[in-house]
């Protein structure tokens, strides 16, 4: 018997919605018990180390995150709303240290980071939006993706609000006549379909292996 081909990008995201879906349904309890049956089978396949390192720092995000109080969705997706962002940025006891325009794996961003006080010494995070993600095939205008930046040090510079702000305003003066005119690819939405399920990062590297070639 031929080993059936691999499930289009159509057919592995129809599957991962409808399992989410269905499992949903099931009471707490019974979420809890086929958990552990799924956990005991993925721990002892192929991806069972990046799994169980997934969980190890999903385990530690909220210990991290106290300074900036992230929510268990924020935590998950890793990015905030833009309100929430400002929230952060314009909050007395929050320290400024960089903002600027800069590149990473998915395109051209500003990225601002910031801290505040945590339980023992300051939690600092970088933020970056206002940008063209190429992966996903859209412009990050109304949230900020967030990742731990270097840890704080007092003789980090510090930025004045106002300054940064005003930044924050021209740059969103400057991409938005090409925000208005961006059309999406549906290459795109399976990406951040794929990637919302998983990571960004491990999406992006089926891409590249030419995984889903066949999209347009």
């Amino acid at each position: 018997m031929m080993e059936r081909d691999r499930p289009t990008p159509d057919e592995i995201l129809s599957l991962k919605n409808s399992i989410v879906s269905q499992f949903q349904q099931l009471p707490p309890e019974h979420q809890a018990t086929l958990g552990l049956v799924l956990t005991k089978g993925i721990l002892q396949g192929e991806m069972g180390a990046w799994f169980r390192e997934a969980l190890q720092l999903t385990d530690t995000a909220p210990s991290l995150a106290l300074g900036f109080g992230l929510t268990e969705q924020e935590r998950l997706f890793i990015r905030v709303s833009h309100q929430r962002f400002l929230t952060f940025l314009t909050a007395t006891d929050t320290s400024i240290h960089d903002a600027q325009l800069s590149t990473n794996s998915y395109g051209e961003f500003l990225f601002v980071t910031m801290s505040r006080p945590g339980t023992e010494e300051r939690e600092q995070y970088t933020f970056f939006g206002l940008g063209y993600h190429e992966p996903r095939d859209r412009w990050i205008t109304d949230e900020w993706f967030w990742y731990q930046a270097r840890p704080y040090s007092e003789r980090q510079e510090q930025l004045e609000r106002e300054q940064v702000l005003r930044l924050i305003a021209e740059r969103q003066a400057d991409i938005s006549r090409d925000v208005a005119l961006h059309k999406r690819s549906r290459r795109g939405v399976i990406f951040e379909e794929l990637a919302d399920m998983g990571d960004d990062d491990s999406v992006l590297a089926d891409f590249e292996d030419g995984a889903f070639d066949d999209l347009e």
